[in-house]
């Protein structure tokens, strides 16, 4: 029996005249490629990299330790 992937997919702008969608076009191409199950997508717009707190990036690193996803 195959094992099952569910993914967490992050994307990040930092100016709000940036948008996200085609990194999530992106992430979401590679994953029905290798049929792995997207389970949640997070993202941070207007948001620096350098910023140490990003609140899309916490909820996703709490979602992992909750076990929402394996990859």
């Amino acid at each position: 029996m195959p094992i099952h992937r569910r993914l967490a997919v992050y994307c990040r702008v930092s100016t709000l005249g940036q948008t996200i969608e085609p990194q999530l076009f992106s992430l979401r191409q590679y994953a029905a490629a290798r049929g792995l199950v997207i389970a949640a997508e997070y993202s941070d717009c207007g948001i620096s990299g350098e910023k140490a707190r990003r609140p899309g990036l916490d909820r996703m690193l709490a979602d992992t330790r909750r076990g929402r996803f394996n990859a």
